[in-house]
């Protein structure tokens, strides 16, 4: 397998193998973790991906052997969001969110390479793809709770429609972390492998589907979300405004503080 470079944005890379795209987080001293420019970033090249009809499948994994994405940089994000107001939050999600929408709008396959830790925004990313395969040294979480917040990027619309209303509430109202094979036994990721066998996994199943007629492929995956799924937008308004909400809450800066000495 040889990707080619194609594009290098602040925190993302975006390289091709022929028809397959790969997006990867590039914040590999950070385990991968976000704040708004990479979101910026991912809209740009899932922009990219959209426009180029020679792309016919995209994969998403995080740079390093360590983390798929850890979620958001609490140093870069945490110290700016009590200040924004509600309003200020709901734009500043929205621009996260904007990044998901477009996983789910791209009419081609997305594939998920979760490679280590994926929790809070990166659990929710890895969940916004149409397929995920992960490493055996992967681990997912809803991290939101541990933050006296909720799954803004999606966590609380796609985990019950993966591992069924009760698992779901119970994985975001503790915030609890599990290994890649629990999360393959529960129905949230498609698949877990040796960390060895990750890439011909990945790119072997990127192949095959390139394989198929692209329209047939675009048409599916919009009807499969829609008539499945009901409505993500709906869902991002009204979690938009109750983490403006609780973002100024005593619990949040609680849950910050705790996170601040633990570490995290």
């Amino acid at each position: 397998m040889t990707r080619e470079l194609v594009g290098t944005y602040e925190t993302l890379l975006a390289e091709r193998d022929g028809p397959v795209a790969t997006l990867t987080i590039n914040r590999p001293a950070q385990l991968n973790a976000l704040y708004r420019q990479s979101y910026l970033d991912f809209e740009q090249a899932l922009n990219w991906a959209r426009d180029d009809d020679s792309v016919r499948a995209v994969v998403i994994t995080g740079a390093g052997d360590r983390a798929f994405c850890a979620g958001g940089d609490k140093h870069l994000d945490l110290p700016v969001l009590s200040t924004l107001g509600s309003a200020g939050m709901v734009a500043d999600a929205r621009i996260a969110q904007g990044a998901i929408l477009r996983i789910r709008e791209l009419d081609k396959p997305v594939i998920a390479r979760v490679n280590g830790v994926a929790v809070g925004g990166g659990c929710d990313i890895a969940l916004a793809c149409d397929i995920v395969i992960a490493s055996r040294t992967a681990s997912f979480g809803e991290f939101w709770i541990l933050r006296g917040i909720l799954p803004a990027m999606g966590g609380g619309y796609f985990l019950p429609r993966l591992v069924g209303t009760h698992r779901a509430k119970e994985l975001i109202f503790t915030g609890d972390r599990i290994d890649a094979t629990e999360a393959e036994r529960i129905g949230m990721i498609n698949r877990v492998v040796e960390h060895a066998e990750l890439d011909d996994a990945v790119y072997g199943l990127a192949r095959r589907i390139c394989e198929r007629s692209p329209l047939a492929l675009g048409i599916s995956k919009k009807l499969i979300d829609v008539h499945a799924e009901g409505s993500l937008a709906s869902y991002f308004e009204a979690s938009s405004w109750a983490d403006a909400m609780l973002v100024q809450s005593d619990e949040h800066a609680a849950g910050v503080e705790e996170m601040e000495r633990a570490g995290d």
